[in-house]
């Protein structure tokens, strides 16, 4: 467990990989620069969207302006129909596995001084509570970051360009965070010095003068308008700021238990004595959903209940962003408590959620 690795945090200051205005460019498919994860900790990227990277990278010419964004601006990020875009709980784990780079990883944010997190440095202990609170998303345009990789036990920091179409973790202030397909954590670009020199493969449309960086909101946000699909003509859709897994959505509990808990997310109710004074069995139940198939114009979804009380009664309802409640039913839980079926729900439109009414639980796939 990430509680019982060191929760000491390092002030060194991470190693630069990069040479003098060297901007690596990351396509969204491949695991980049020095990435924390040599596996993918994220489905491959619709490639309708972040076209393979084959070609050689431009020629830049003097220096070169990019377009500044607000984090909070609609339409800024995207928004998918698939779920494993970015993945908390295989995000989690794999930090879990490594202790070594979870303190790179720690220590990577902890150089950035405005990084907005209520328990001042990040250590080990809080990465749970931290990733707990960001928001997956995708990136509408190529975006312009300081990114960090692992080497030599330590991280690594470089300035590169992520390709439209890839999965990022947001902070509540829309700052990317994490790279979600090599887990690589993020923070503002720094300007290069001179002609920048572009380092990788480029994909089509890749032009350095429309790199996009992106500047925090003057204020926490509660919810973010994304395109769906992450195109920028696609159809803007509200989302709740946070995970689409987390302490009461699809991720197990236990993997939140360590550190601060997200201020969004509901505390566990203190477990009541019996008159016996045994405690009474309290239940952590979690609620998920995912994309079944394409059906036509609709798309099926599924639903699982789990750890919920046994033999109970559950209201379940599912919703879009044009039908908040389009379907309604109650459901008997198993006696280990849980509760699934495949397909449950189905809606042409964007922004499917599901509720469980009865246990306060929202889910999205």
């Amino acid at each position: 467990m990430l509680a019982l690795i060191a929760a000491g945090f390092f002030f060194l200051r991470p190693s630069s990989t990069s040479a003098e205005g060297e901007i690596f460019l990351d396509p969204a498919a491949a695991q980049g620069q020095d990435s924390f994860s040599t596996e993918p900790l994220a489905d491959a990227p619709d490639p309708a969207i972040a076209q393979p990277a084959t070609e050689t990278p431009p020629t830049a010419s003097g220096s070169v302006t990019t377009t500044g964004s607000n984090g909070g601006k609609a339409g800024l990020y995207g928004g998918s129909l698939s779920s494993g875009i970015c993945k908390t709980e295989k995000m989690l784990s794999f930090l879990q596995s490594n202790p070594d780079k979870a303190n790179a990883w720690v220590q990577a944010l902890n150089a950035d001084p405005n990084l907005r997190w209520s328990g001042g440095q990040l250590t080990t202990a809080d990465i749970p509570a931290y990733i707990g609170g960001l928001t997956p998303i995708v990136l509408v345009s190529d975006t312009r970051v300081t990114n960090h990789g692992y080497k030599n036990g330590g991280p690594t920091t470089f300035q590169s360009v992520l390709q439209r179409g890839s999965g990022i973790f947001v902070d509540a202030y829309g700052v990317p965070r994490i790279r979600c397909y090599c887990g690589n954590p993020l923070l503002a670009p720094k300007a290069a010095t001179g002609t920048p020199k572009y380092t990788g493969k480029s994909w089509p449309g890749f032009v350095p003068g429309q790199a996009d960086v992106i500047s925090p909101s003057s204020g926490a946000l509660t919810s973010f308008d994304v395109r769906i699909p992450a195109t920028p003509n696609g159809k803007v859709t509200k989302v709740n700021v946070g995970p689409k897994c987390g302490p009461n959505l699809a991720c197990p509990p236990a993997l939140f238990k360590s550190g601060a808990q997200p201020t969004a997310t509901p505390t566990t109710p203190t477990t009541p004595a019996t008159p016996s004074g045994s405690p009474a069995p309290v239940f952590t139940p979690t609620l998920s959903t995912a994309v079944v198939k394409q059906n036509g114009k609709n798309v099926d979804y599924s639903v699982t209940l789990t750890g919920a009380k046994p033999g109970s009664k559950v209201k379940l309802v599912c919703g879009s962003s044009k039908q908040p409640s389009f379907y309604k039913t109650t459901v008997t839980v198993d006696a280990a408590g849980n509760y699934s079926k495949s397909p449950f729900c189905y809606t042409p439109d964007a922004g499917f959620f599901i509720k469980d009414t009865t246990n306060g639980l929202t889910a999205r796939p």
